[in-house]
């Protein structure tokens, strides 16, 4: 594991602690992992790295717009992911945004069927989709006061990052 991967893990497990606590990745750990990123990239690679930190900053946050328009990804898992995506670059970014929606799925099938609400959320979703094809609108996909079986993705995500620092 070298240092840019080091880094990522480090980088990771104070955000993940705060999102179990407190359902956020504060603002200021935030700033943080943007510079130690920024400064770790600038440091071993020079001003050459700027168009790849721009591109693993960028893509994440366009690509996971529209989830975070309909509220079904919080602002501080765009932001910790933008973060990583200075450290990781595009491609690294790109498969580790895969990867942690494949672990949030596996993650998620269990909590679907252990709260006894797998029919009940199925049925949310199928009229979610319908309200949005009648409508054209989407709105926000989280029920106001849901609190039921939350997926906290900075967990996938840090899976996600593990694999990465690991050379997979």
């Amino acid at each position: 594991m070298g240092p840019e991967e080091f880094l990522g893990v480090v980088l990771m497990l104070p955000a993940v602690d705060s999102d179990l606590r407190t359902e956020t990745v504060e603002n200021g750990w935030l700033l943080v992992c943007f510079c130690l990123s920024m400064a770790m990239k600038l440091v071993r690679h020079g001003p050459a790295a700027l168009p790849a930190m721009a591109a693993g900053f960028g893509l994440p946050l366009l690509l996971l717009w529209p989830l975070f328009r309909i509220r079904a990804l919080g602002a501080g898992d765009c932001k910790l992911l933008a973060v990583l995506g200075l450290l990781l670059g595009p491609e690294a970014i790109v498969t580790c945004m895969t990867r942690m929606f494949l672990f949030g799925g596996m993650l998620a099938l269990p909590l679907l069927f252990l709260d006894g609400m797998a029919r009940e959320r199925f049925r949310y979703l199928l009229q979610y989709v319908r309200a949005w094809a009648e409508t054209g609108r989407l709105a926000p996909y989280r029920k106001k006061g849901s609190r039921t079986a939350i997926l906290h993705m900075t967990v996938p995500m840090f899976l996600a990052v593990m694999l990465w620092a690991g050379g997979w």
